[in-house]
């Protein structure tokens, strides 16, 4: 029986080996900073660790914080779905990128789906994957936390 499953997932690595090398590519290329340090909108990653933080302590968060460019407040999916990205790694700033960075890779392995399915060719998917785990856009994003990262995901997923 573990033989049967090991040789099980051998063939899926096999099957899926140009997947798996993109991503991987991705994550070593848009692996963030481990002290957190970001170029973009610091103020806001330390507001985001602090309402997760009173997230930690009981708080039940309705309405996210203001925006700093516009006068509108975020929703409280975005805090949320940082929720056990912060609490494992401790409150740190760096759990703000791991959390875009995650939703990256998935958003890649989803596009690479997405391709496949709609015009039935797994060259073209995996072009597709290349592309985006390769695009300076991506990388640069995956690299710090903030709203807008999760829209590449959820676009594909419930598109």
């Amino acid at each position: 029986m573990n033989s049967d499953w090991g040789r099980r997932l051998v063939g899926f690595f096999r099957k899926h080996s140009f997947l798996f090398l993109a991503l991987a590519v991705f994550f070593v290329l848009a692996f963030p900073d481990l002290e957190g340090k970001s170029t973009y909108a610091t103020y806001e990653l330390y507001r985001d660790i602090a309402v997760v933080q009173s997230m930690y302590d009981g708080e039940i968060i309705l309405q996210g914080h203001p925006s700093m460019f516009g006068g509108f407040h975020f929703g409280p999916a975005y805090y949320y779905l940082l929720y056990p990205f912060v609490v494992v790694t401790g409150f740190k700033v760096f759990s703000l990128a791991l959390a875009s960075l995650i939703f990256f890779l998935a958003t890649i392995v989803f596009s690479c789906i997405v391709v496949k399915e709609w015009w039935g060719d797994k060259t073209l998917a995996l072009a597709a994957v290349f592309i985006m785990a390769t695009s300076m856009f991506t990388i640069q994003f995956a690299r710090y936390g903030s709203n807008p990262n999760f829209i590449p995901f959820f676009a594909l997923l419930f598109f």
